[in-house]
């Protein structure tokens, strides 16, 4: 692996850092090593930063100097359009002066946006429908004369597009309700293209010709998901590419691929063929009545079954819409009309096409701002196709795919097993989510295959190994420079739980958790464990026995007891205290800012695993990822997601027998897990 372009981003991020005043952080320098090395090493990578890490800069450091040193171009998605103006506006122009003065190389970083955030210089030129504009007005109901206001706030956006660079709603300062926008933009569909008579002028089409030309573009996963779901090409050819709010894509990008049909946009159809091209529309309207008929009984939510009486009004629709294509593509009539109109009878088919689709892989479900509005959207089940992934009907299917190199599995724990084995037995690696399984004998199971193999390949994903915070108490108890630990103290306190949750999970969901973990901090195994009750919490579901505490005691006599509290309400704390012969190492909660004021000396405290831990999932997938490259074993193994469930499955029968304490009984360690 070359360390130039980890080096140059490194440095890069430091100029920046410096220009902006601000200070290094290790997180973040962290993240910009990572990004660097996966764009060299052409690898995916994917990153959980955490709220002050400065990601926007940790991966625009890596990005520009890749494209700056190497002459290529790169792309940034983003989850809204308001992080893409930041990106243009504050922290992409720190970078690419940063770039420049190191490489020479000054970068050209455009944003491109969807079709109405640019001010359309035909409809404003046409005013709106009163004046004659081909374009109706898509909001029934709203009028078609302008108010006072409204007519001033037009001749405000005219002037503003007369003297605007690019267009783009954004820049206008300040804004205008949607309302008003409305009669200054189009949608894609409703954009006369090059039969526009101010195409060359187009805003939209301006900024997509510089953002071809750019050598970074920022855009939205809206717009990207368009891209890929429509196979066009906005971007040109890109090199790398970054996925901001990552968690967010695949929503996204199944909305743009969606298709809504509504009873009114039908109508608005019905209408635009009618004035545009003199079309008799009688049966599109009434198939549009139809619709709304069978629409109007049913409830929010997605349709498990398609309804007979939806699947035959959607049928009528779509002879009516088929027959006015036809005819439409046989008007004598005005280009621009003409094609005003294809556009908004090419929207009714393009949601018929959707609703066409096989129904075992697709989904449609009805949705409703207010009685009588009704709308049907319908997409696809996957996007796994236009993202350029692929998609497995089942877990043996994805494990016996040759190009498959490493399987994480995060499904429920009852059904770990047989894909654990699955994958163990086609030699490849396994991050399997906690716990390995739900009974010793399965874990038994998963590490007879290993045996089979000759290798480990199962990493158990106890992340809390992975947290700075017990890393470094693993490391101050293995120096002794306290002696040996005498006692363990665990609190495990969740603000609240789904009602679906049950007392068996406070044990082998919950303070599984800390089993594991006082597992590796004291590098020995739990001999017994016992379940102690103590008085419920009112805040609790009626089904759930809260708290519970775990009292266990290892081989050597060191007694832990962990408090497992999961409606303590004010948040999610986490603490662990080892008392050592001369002295102690605690772990408190996650260090937040402190203030001071008239209600007290207060902080903040997490809400979530996710909040706590963030930095130890990440830590412990990237380690996985690159054990895997390099044909290794890392993280906890298969034997210890066993000892792990042979404390669990000894706690539930302690707690079956009112708390009586329980030997954990474990199999003889098999050579592959010695250590």
């Amino acid at each position: 692996m070359s360390e130039d372009l980890v080096g140059a981003s490194g440095g890069v991020l430091d100029d920046v850092v410096a220009a902006m005043g601000g200070t290094p952080r290790e997180g973040q320098a962290s993240m910009a090593a990572e990004a660097a090395m996966a764009i060299e090493e052409r690898r995916h990578l994917m990153v959980q930063a955490g709220t002050g890490t400065g990601k926007s800069i940790g991966y625009l450091t890596p990005l520009l100097t890749h494209c700056a040193l190497n002459g290529v171009r790169g792309l940034v998605s983003t989850a809204t359009l308001a992080l893409q103006r930041q990106i243009l506006v504050k922290d992409a122009p720190a970078v690419v002066d940063a770039v420049a003065a190191r490489t020479g190389v000054r970068l050209d970083v455009r944003v491109l946006k969807g079709w109405s955030n640019y001010v359309c210089l035909h409809r404003l030129q046409g005013g709106h429908p009163a004046e004659g504009t081909l374009f109706e007005d898509r909001d029934p109901g709203a009028g078609t004369e302008p108010t006072g206001e409204l007519g001033r706030q037009i001749v405000r956006l005219r002037e503003w597009a007369r003297a605007s660079d690019t267009g783009d709603r954004d820049d206008l300062e300040p804004g205008v309700p949607d309302r008003v926008w409305h009669y200054a933009s189009v949608a894609k569909p409703e954009c006369l293209g090059r039969h526009c008579p101010l195409v060359d002028d187009c805003f939209a089409q301006r900024a997509r010709d510089a953002a071809a030309e750019a050598d970074v573009v920022i855009t939205n996963h809206s717009l990207f998901g368009i891209n890929a779901t429509e196979g066009s090409s906005l971007f040109g050819e890109i090199d790398a590419v970054v996925v901001d709010e990552a968690h967010e894509l695949a929503d996204r990008v199944r909305s743009q691929a969606a298709r809504d049909i509504t009873p009114a946009r039908v109508a608005r159809a019905a209408r635009s063929l009618r004035s545009a091209l003199s079309l008799d529309v009688s049966d599109l309207e009434e198939a549009g009545n139809g619709l709304g008929a069978a629409l109007a009984p049913l409830p929010d939510g997605l349709l498990e079954k398609r309804p007979a009486a939806l699947v035959d009004a959607m049928a009528v629709l779509d002879d009516a819409v088929r027959r006015a294509q036809q005819e439409v593509g046989e008007a004598e009539a005005d280009q621009a009309a003409k094609l005003l109109a294809r556009g908004a009878v090419e929207e009714l088919a393009g949601a018929l096409d959707e609703w066409g689709r096989d129904p075992d892989h697709s989904i449609a479900y009805v949705s409703r701002t207010e009685p009588g509005a009704e709308r049907l959207t319908v997409g696809p089940l996957d996007v796994a196709g236009p993202l350029g992934a692929k998609a497995y009907a089942s877990g043996p299917e994805l494990i016996a795919d040759p190009d498959v190199d490493a399987v994480l599995i995060a499904t429920f724990g009852k059904v770990h097993a047989p894909d654990v084995i699955a994958a163990v037995k086609a030699g490849k690696y396994v991050l399997c989510e906690k716990p390995l399984a739900t009974t010793t004998e399965d874990c038994i199971a998963i590490m007879e295959a290993e045996a089979q193999a000759g290798k480990r390949l199962v990493t158990v994903g106890f992340m809390r190994r992975f947290d700075k915070g017990y890393q470094e108490m693993a490391a101050l108890r293995q120096s002794g420079e306290l002696g040996y630990p005498t006692l363990v103290h665990c609190r495990h306190r969740n603000p609240t739980v789904p009602e679906g949750y049950t007392t068996r999970n406070m044990i082998d969901d919950t303070a599984i958790h800390e089993i594991d973990i006082c597992r590796y901090l004291l590098g020995e195994e739990i001999a017994s464990v016992r379940i102690d009750v103590p008085r419920a919490t009112s805040r609790r579901f009626e089904h759930l026995q809260d708290p519970l505490v775990l009292v266990a005691k290892t081989a050597s006599g060191v007694l832990i007891d962990d408090e497992v509290n999961v409606n303590i309400q004010f948040g999610y704390s986490i603490e662990c205290e080892l008392v050592m012969e001369a002295g102690t190492i605690r772990l408190g909660d996650q260090e937040r800012t402190h203030v001071r004021d008239g209600h007290g000396d207060r902080n903040a405290v997490c809400r979530s695993h996710i909040d706590r831990f963030h930095d130890a999932f990440n830590a412990e997938v990237q380690q996985w990822i690159r054990a895997v490259e390099r044909d290794e074993h890392a993280g906890s193994d298969a034997w210890d997601g066993y000892a792990a469930t042979a404390v669990v499955d000894a706690a539930l029968q302690s707690l079956d027998r009112g708390g009586q304490e329980v030997s954990v009984d474990l199999i003889e360690r098999p050579a592959l897990y010695e250590r």
